[in-house]
């Protein structure tokens, strides 16, 4: 009997639980075939992207268009969501910078706390 008690409080508690949050997708510099409109919001640029949404409580994930994605200086992702960085393929997009400190192009350190991940560039 109390098993049942149990099994039933335990369904019960899983219907009151939060829903897990959703992930917030940007596609940089525009929409593309690899992240259509439908599933993310655009961005002008890389850096812009990394700046948006990352303490919301929702993890990012940010799709870039095939080619090279530059700006003068490091890019910076500071944030507390985890963060994924995607690009069409590592012959397809690379990411570059004037930076001059320590040769940075990417910076993950500064104020970050996010779990970050890249791949395909």
């Amino acid at each position: 009997m109390w098993g049942i008690a149990v099994a039933a409080f335990a369904v019960g508690a899983l219907a009151f639980a939060a829903p897990p949050a959703s992930a917030t997708t940007f596609c940089v510099p525009t929409f593309f075939e690899g992240c259509p409109n439908s599933n993310g919001n655009q961005a002008a640029a890389l850096q812009t992207a990394l700046s948006m949404a990352g303490s919301d409580g929702s993890a990012d994930t940010v799709r870039l268009a095939p080619g090279t994605h530059g700006q003068n200086g490091a890019f910076t992702a500071a944030g507390s969501d985890d963060l994924t960085i995607v690009g069409a393929g590592r012959t397809e997009t690379a990411i570059t910078s004037t930076a001059t400190v320590a040769g940075a192009v990417l910076n993950l350190y500064s104020g970050n706390t996010r779990k970050v991940t890249v791949r395909d560039l």
